[in-house]
């Protein structure tokens, strides 16, 4: 009767195990490598950005500050001084690169 109710156990399957398996999760080193050359270049990107917002203010400053000492009135008016500065620099100096 033992072998019976072993065999019809075995053939039902009311004796499987299940296997409580925990996957530990260990760190790969290539994903590791790759997600903190991401987030590097990410900040390179934002600090980046920054920069040329700043350089932009500084050309804008710049153009005040141009404006203010040379007393042009309009931007075209402003253009010609500058092209007259540079031809003057270059014909001291050289052409610029």
């Amino acid at each position: 009767m033992k072998l019976f109710l072993s065999f019809f156990l075995l053939t039902t399957g009311c004796n499987t195990t299940t296997s409580n398996e925990v996957a530990v999760e260990t760190p790969d080193p290539i994903e590791e490598s790759l997600t903190r050359a991401s987030e590097s270049l990410d900040r390179s990107i934002e600090m980046s950005e920054e920069m040329v917002k700043d350089m932009e203010m500084m050309n804008q400053n710049m153009d005040a500050v141009f404006q203010a000492v040379t007393g042009c009135e309009s931007d075209e008016d402003c253009q010609k001084i500058k092209d007259e500065y540079a031809k003057m620099y270059e014909e001291r100096h050289g052409k610029a690169n």
